[in-house]
């Protein structure tokens, strides 16, 4: 059995690291999983994860891991049939409940987090986007974060991450499927932004707030861009801007 402590790189280990988000929306760490570990893991989500498509209206089209029972968030996520023992992914994403990468994020963000949502798989490929977002469908969601397991990405291939102020909101045509409205977000470009190209074996960890915003741009090459992500709460509440429909 794996841990932190066993998965990723002795640096963020070290009793001496001291990175510290402070006022930054985001921040990134490279070279986060050991190499070994970080070989398998790529290697089974890109063949051994059964991914579902997600198309919402004109604002996201992507791949999301595929969970028994339908789930979207909650439950074991599913595997393709014949394949070997996903053993590394399986620890990787019990890793996201670790204490010690509770507290690891903790330090950095300066606050205590704790574990809300389960780490997810995304598969974006030609023509796929993720739309600007905030990811506050829960009063207590505080951080984001993504490990990205995109390999040999170009930033002509688009896809990058864009990850700012927010500007303005509109509500767009929703689909009737949806149980929710669909909203497009305005980037606000007068103020600092980030378009980040993917990098193998990065973590990433985004602030949530009703002022921020991320996504990713559509891509424009044949090829692939994967990642993990999974959400921390906080002890602040704040008001959660998805709107249901009732």
């Amino acid at each position: 059995m794996y841990d932190f402590f066993s998965l990723v790189s002795e640096k963020y280990t070290s009793p001496f690291f001291s990175e510290k988000m402070k006022n930054k929306i985001s921040i990134g760490f490279n070279d986060f999983f050991k190499n070994e570990i970080v070989q398998t893991l790529y290697s089974e989500l890109l063949n051994d994860v059964k991914f579902e498509r997600v198309e919402l209206g004109k604002q996201t089209k992507l791949f999301r891991g595929e969970r028994e029972l339908g789930k979207v968030y909650d439950g074991k996520i599913l595997f393709k049939k014949n394949t070997k023992q996903q053993f590394i992914i399986n620890n990787c994403l019990q890793m996201f409940h670790d204490q010690a990468f509770i507290e690891f994020l903790s330090k950095i963000v300066g606050t205590p987090v704790h574990f809300l949502r389960e780490a997810t798989p995304y598969k974006f490929q030609k023509g796929d986007y993720l739309c600007l977002h905030d990811d506050l469908s829960h009063p207590k969601h505080c951080i984001e974060v993504v490990i990205n397991l995109t390999k040999n990405w170009e930033r002509k291939f688009g896809g990058l991450s864009l990850i700012g102020k927010i500007k303005r909101i509109e509500n767009v045509m929703t689909p009737d499927y949806l149980p929710f409205q669909l909203r497009k977000i305005y980037l606000d470009r007068s103020k600092k932004y980030s378009l980040v190209t993917p990098k193998f074996n990065t973590l990433s960890i985004i602030k949530l707030s009703t002022e921020n915003c991320h996504g990713v741009t559509k891509i424009r090459h044949d090829s692939t861009r994967i990642v993990l992500a999974c959400i921390y709460g906080g002890h602040e509440m704040q008001k959660p801007t998805t709107i249901w429909k009732h």
